[in-house]
């Protein structure tokens, strides 16, 4: 590779990394028992460096010119693993695949989401100006929320709060910031 295309090809890549990390949360969040699972979020300030999906920018179909977006913190159940901080721009696919170039955005393989049952794409996350839906892709092992199965074909409202059960992977979805909060 010549070096200025190695300059262009480095600086491409900064560019990448600028728009897919939008910025921090400072605050609390609270925890709250929820179904007998309690979640150990910490109290007092924390910074989140929220990542921009879908990662292809030609797929973001929810872009408010105001600068409100959908932030939701997506918080593993009985793991260790980190959370998962997102600016949603379009809809998410999610599933869990060993190959890391798979089509996914939020791919869930590093949280033993193959083993746990999670299908190759398992469901999607949908934003609008009010609401952030979650629909199931055909999984084969299916999706619950909040302990009730979510039917094929059929849109949820996702809450602060709400558990997502992808096969036998739980997980938290905190929302963080509403298109119709304040900017």
């Amino acid at each position: 590779m010549r070096p200025d295309d190695q300059r262009k090809d480095q600086t491409e890549r900064e560019e990448r990394e600028k728009r897919r990390i939008t910025g921090r949360l400072m605050g609390q969040i609270n925890a709250s028992p929820f179904l007998g699972i309690t979640d150990t979020l910490p109290s007092g300030p924390i910074q989140l460096r929220f990542e921009v999906v879908p990662h292809d920018p030609r797929r973001h179909t929810f872009n408010d010119s105001a600068g409100r977006r959908w932030r939701i913190l997506i918080v593993p159940i009985g793991m260790t693993a980190g959370w998962i901080p997102m600016e949603v721009m379009g809809d998410v696919i999610i599933g869990s695949n060993a190959d890391p170039g798979a089509d996914l955005d939020l791919n869930l393989n590093a949280y033993d989401g193959w083993a746990r049952g999670v299908s190759r794409r398992h469901a999607m996350l949908r934003p609008s100006a009010n609401k952030l839906f979650i629909m199931d892709l055909r999984s084969t092992n299916g999706t619950l929320i909040n302990g009730q199965p979510l039917g094929i074909g059929w849109a949820y409202a996702l809450k602060d709060n709400d558990l997502i059960s992808l096969a036998k992977l739980h997980l938290r979805v905190r929302i963080i910031q509403k298109p119709t909060d304040s900017a």
